[in-house]
C-alpha cells in the first residue's frame, strides 16, 4: 500500500491503531469478567480545550477551572467513536459507544472523513472520545461535565487514562474510577512552526463510585509527603 503522508505520521497512525486494539482486546476481557457499574445521568456542562494556547474552559460562559479542581472519571463514562462535522461544528450525528462495550464503531460507509485530503476537509467524519468527569470539591462539586477530544493529543490522552482504569481493574475491582486534577503541556511543532498544546490528566486517586470517599494514589501520597 502506498502513502503520501510522511513517515513521523505513518508511525504515529500506527501506534494509535495498535493503542486501539490494545484497548479493544482489555475491554472484551474486562466484559467477559463482569465490568465496573452502570451509570447514568442527564445534564452536562462541556469542556472546551484550545491547542493553540492550551486554555481549558467550561460551560457556554468559557469559565475557568481552577488548578486545584479535583473530578472524578466514571470508567463507564468514556465513549469512543465518530461524530459528524458540519460547517465547522459538530452536526448531532454521530456513533458512539461506551468503551466499556466493545469495539470503536465505524463511521458510516462512503461519507467523507474529517482531514482527507487533498484539501484537509474540515467537515465530515471525525474519530472522538468523550470523558465524563464529576466536579468533587470546590464550586464545581457535584457538576457533571462531558470533554470531548478531537484533537490527536486529547485522544491520547484520554486513551491512556482508560487503559489505566482497566489494569486497575486487575489489582482493585472495587476502585477502578479515578480522581483526576487537569493540566497542559506543549511541544513544538516542526511541520507547522509554532507550539502545539495537549490536555494531560493527573491520577491522584481511585475511587468505587462518585463519592469523596477514595483511596489515594501511590504517586502523588509520596509527592505531598515531599512536598
Amino acid at each position: 500500500m502506498t502513502t503520501n503522508l510522511p513517515a513521523a505520521a505513518q508511525q504515529r497512525a500506527l501506534d494509535a491503531a495498535q493503542q486501539r486494539e490494545l484497548l479493544r482486546q482489555k475491554v472484551l476481557a474486562r466484559k467477559a469478567e463482569g465490568a465496573a457499574p452502570s451509570v447514568s445521568y442527564s445534564g452536562a456542562l462541556y469542556m472546551r480545550f484550545n491547542g493553540n494556547d492550551g486554555s481549558l474552559t467550561l460551560g457556554k460562559n468559557n469559565q475557568s477551572i481552577p488548578a486545584d479542581q479535583l473530578f472524578v472519571v466514571p470508567l463507564e463514562g468514556i465513549k469512543w467513536g465518530y461524530i459528524e462535522w458540519v460547517s465547522k461544528r459538530p452536526s448531532g450525528q454521530e456513533r458512539m459507544i461506551k468503551m466499556v462495550d466493545g469495539h470503536m464503531p465505524s463511521p458510516p460507509a462512503g461519507v467523507l472523513m474529517k482531514g482527507s485530503k487533498p484539501k484537509r476537509a474540515m467537515d465530515g467524519w471525525g474519530e472522538c472520545i468523550v470523558v465524563e468527569l464529576h466536579g468533587m470539591n470546590g464550586e464545581l462539586d457535584g457538576i457533571r461535565c462531558e470533554w470531548p477530544m478531537h484533537s490527536q493529543g486529547g485522544q491520547e490522552a484520554a486513551r491512556k487514562l482508560a487503559a489505566g482504569m482497566f489494569d486497575r481493574m486487575e489489582a482493585d475491582l472495587a476502585h477502578v474510577n479515578v480522581i483526576v486534577k487537569l493540566r497542559t503541556d506543549s511541544y513544538f511543532n516542526k511541520e507547522y512552526s509554532r507550539t502545539v498544546y495537549y490536555p494531560v490528566f493527573d491520577v491522584v486517586g481511585h475511587t468505587d463510585g462518585l463519592s469523596v470517599s477514595w483511596v489515594q494514589d501511590e504517586a502523588s501520597e509520596a509527592a505531598s509527603v515531599l512536598d
